[in-house]
């Protein structure tokens, strides 16, 4: 997985031409909790091997941001990957009219992941800029239970040559 995620911002171009124009985040990797003033924070986690709901707010300047732009037909996109790639789920939250975010993923195994939010602020001056793509570590259960995808136990069947 590259560090900067790569989650693109809405195509420009001709669709006609396969020019997808620029394909770059508006700022920041992707990394970050804030970006232009716009913070993720995760409100209520699902617990270990349950179907709970995940909440979070989009806030800027300290306030709920409640007025969001479809990206990709959607309002908002939020991807959970577990650190060790072994889980990733791709859901479409509902928000209720405070501004709190509410997606219910398929049972979590314990361990860390890593929450990214793909948003368009709906705000006049913001929208013309793209795609707002936000993350946050998360701990599910004992994150110490977090294995590792296992080795091999032989060697591959095919030998490299210089």
């Amino acid at each position: 997985m590259s560090s900067d995620m790569g989650m693109p911002a809405s195509p420009v171009g001709s669709s006609s031409s396969g020019d997808m124009g620029d394909m770059s985040m508006r700022s920041g990797t992707g990394l970050d909790a804030t970006v232009n003033g716009y913070t993720l924070s995760v409100r209520d986690m699902p617990m270990a091997g349950m179907a709970m709901p995940l909440t979070f707010t989009i806030t800027k300047n300290g306030k709920a941001v409640t007025a969001f732009e479809p990206e990709q037909t959607k309002l908002m996109h939020l991807y959970l990957i577990r650190s060790d790639l072994t889980g990733f789920q791709h859901l479409h939250p509902t928000m209720s009219s405070d501004g709190t975010w509410r997606a219910t993923p398929s049972t979590f195994a314990a361990g860390r992941y890593r929450a990214y939010v793909q948003f368009v602020p709906h705000a006049a001056a913001e929208a013309s800029k793209g795609a707002i793509v936000l993350s946050r570590p998360l701990s599910v259960g004992d994150s110490a239970s977090n294995s590792p995808i296992r080795r091999r136990a032989q060697p591959p069947p095919w030998t490299a040559t210089p």
